[in-house]
């Protein structure tokens, strides 16, 4: 009976060792599930990083279809009022703007400079063409605290369109505005006096 009673408890000795060794087996270490988190953590912070990295490109691309609208306006702007119209009739030399608002496009400013184009020569007896002038059309916004600019260069004539003289006829009593700023009061009393000074 002694040696039964010892098998038994042999046998129950050996039964209690293979259930902890499954168990053992079964279950997550400490530092396996400190990995885990581990590689977790990287893979989310590495997602999370490209959907701000999305969201700002797109903003950015937003951002430079707004100024490509904004610049063709300025553009249009440009094309019709570049010059004024006199109220003789005549046509005035090209306006200049310098980092005006643009409606509707908070942020943007836009600007134009124009300078003398390349001459035409004209044979003898024939009619001069108007002189053309080259405009430099740019619109500049800031993102993120730098500064971005986007231009476009025209070469436009001296030239009046139909419709600006049309209405200078029909209503003679109101300045033609164009579509450019008027040129404020100092600026006309400067260009005064440096005339009266020239004549003089």
């Amino acid at each position: 009976m002694s040696i039964r009673g010892d098998r038994r408890n042999t046998g129950l000795s050996n039964t209690g060792l293979s259930n902890t060794r499954l168990t053992s087996r079964a279950a997550f270490t400490l530092l396996e599930v400190v990995l885990a988190l581990g590689l977790l953590a990287v893979g989310a912070t590495a997602l999370l990083s490209l959907f701000s990295y999305g969201a700002l490109m797109s903003a950015g691309a937003r951002t430079r279809v707004e100024a490509a609208t904004a610049l063709e306006i300025a553009v249009a702007r440009v094309e019709d009022g570049l010059f004024p119209l006199l109220p003789d009739g005549g046509i005035g030399p090209p306006r200049a703007v310098s980092d005006q608002p643009l409606e509707g496009f908070p942020g943007m400013t836009w600007s134009v400079e124009a300078e003398p184009g390349p001459v035409e020569r004209v044979a003898p007896g024939r009619i001069a063409p108007p002189a053309l002038f080259k405009a430099r059309v740019t619109v500049r916004w800031r993102t993120d605290g730098r500064g971005q600019v986007l231009s476009k260069t025209l070469l436009l004539p001296q030239t009046v369109t139909f419709g600006r003289r049309l209405r200078q006829r029909l209503t003679p009593d109101l300045a033609d505005p164009g579509l450019l700023p008027e040129p404020s009061a100092d600026d006309e009393t400067a260009d005064g006096e440096t005339s009266g000074g020239a004549n003089e």
